[in-house]
């Protein structure tokens, strides 16, 4: 998510907040400064309580910060969000005109 360096906060039972959070650099919430692994943070004390009530990882929305580079055409310019695994090879790359972006880790899901 190379535009994502801010997150929507939420309360406890996940409704916006309204409050706009900085994810700093290596930081559970940083998908911005570089490529890593979903999974990577997901045990870190920064994610328990962010996905609901005793709930361990991402249920947040990212800001998509494109300003700075002035009129945004989603069809020229890179995607929002790349997923891929060196295992499959697959990838999956994301193009979006929104402001935002929910991602969601499903890590409390039993098979």
């Amino acid at each position: 998510m190379p535009y994502s360096g801010q997150r929507i906060g939420i309360d406890s039972i996940e409704i916006p907040t309204g409050d706009i959070l900085a994810n700093h650099p290596g930081s559970a919430y940083d998908f911005w400064s570089g490529p890593k692994q979903i999974g990577q943070d997901i045990l870190s004390p920064e994610l328990y309580g962010h996905c609901g009530p005793s709930c361990q990882g991402y249920d947040n929305a990212w800001l998509v910060n494109r300003e700075s580079e002035g009129p945004y055409d989603w069809r020229e310019k890179g995607p929002v969000l790349t997923l891929a695994s060196a295992f499959s090879g697959i990838q999956l790359d994301i193009f979006s005109d929104q402001e935002a972006l929910q991602f969601y880790s499903c890590n409390n899901m039993n098979g």
